[in-house]
């Protein structure tokens, strides 16, 4: 299913609110909260750090892959498109990471972020299995243990959006009750200005 329809449907369950990111607070000099409610600066910063290194160690259990030696063990070819797709899955977790630490109260960085990480976990997974049996059961372990160590980064990332999500709603309701307020202000002052032109044109009668 394409990246947008999950946002689709995602999004609005992630609304939820949820408590922030909880880590270290930044010292003195160091980014503060952005809004109220969302994680600060810091603390995404810290935490797209530990996302990007994940990816990498998954990269690198991925870099003693021996696909040739699978084909002739009489692997399906799946695996070898595997290992191809969860290799560009890291890669590009890791740009998505940066451009999250860029900006990290961008929604839909976020959300690429988060799917990124599902695409690469749910790949490697099956992918696992291959490596345990025409490899290596160890590196088929190994590769499986970092995939499971990026499910702690993935939480943390997912609270971070459900807060973003809560303040985001918030300030739309906001902005739509200010809305509403002005069209009254306007339609009210509109109200006496009709009413006088009618006086005035009674008044001009012969």
């Amino acid at each position: 299913m394409p990246k947008s329809i999950l946002y689709m449907f995602l999004l609005p369950v992630m609304a939820v609110a949820q408590a922030p990111v909880q880590g270290p607070q930044p010292a003195a000099g160091q980014a503060e909260a952005g809004s109220e409610g969302v994680a600060t600066e810091w603390d995404v910063q810290k935490l797209t750090a530990g996302i990007a290194q994940q990816a990498r160690e998954v990269a690198s259990v991925l870099s003693a892959a021996k696909p040739e030696k699978w084909t002739e063990l009489g692997a399906p070819e799946a695996y070898v498109r595997q290992l191809r797709s969860t290799q560009n899955e890291a890669a590009a977790l890791i740009r998505s990471a940066d451009l999250l630490a860029r900006d990290p109260e961008k929604m839909t960085a976020a959300l690429d972020t988060y799917f990124v990480m599902l695409d690469m976990e749910q790949l490697g997974g099956s992918l696992a299995n291959g490596l345990r049996k025409y490899q290596s059961v160890a590196v088929g372990d190994r590769l499986a243990q970092e995939l499971g160590a990026t499910a702690a980064f993935r939480a943390k990332l997912r609270e971070h959006i459900t807060s973003l999500a809560a303040v985001r709603e918030e300030e739309f309701q906001v902005m739509n009750q200010e809305a509403q307020r002005c069209r009254g202000m306007i339609s009210r002052q509109s109200e006496p200005a009709t009413g006088t032109r009618r006086m005035r044109n009674r008044g001009a009668r012969p």
